[in-house]
């Protein structure tokens, strides 16, 4: 049940920002993937890819969802 710190009380869009600017494009998916790998180390974490999926939901890196404009 992890998310991104200040998530919850932040506007969505200042959340979208911040991660963008700290975890955005090729060199920030990398990091979001190594921080993942480390997690899958501790024991009963293996495949949950929790901060992907997390910072994902804010259109943000390998897992992001984007939304589409209509």
């Amino acid at each position: 049940f992890w998310t991104p710190v200040g998530s919850g009380i932040q506007p969505r869009h200042e959340t979208r920002f911040i991660l963008d600017y700290l975890m955005g494009g090729a060199e920030g998916g990398r990091h979001i993937t190594r921080l993942d790998r480390k997690v899958d180390t501790l024991p009963g974490q293996q495949g949950l890819e929790l901060i992907g999926r997390a910072v994902g939901k804010f259109g943000v890196g390998p897992h992001a969802v984007r939304r589409v404009m209509t």
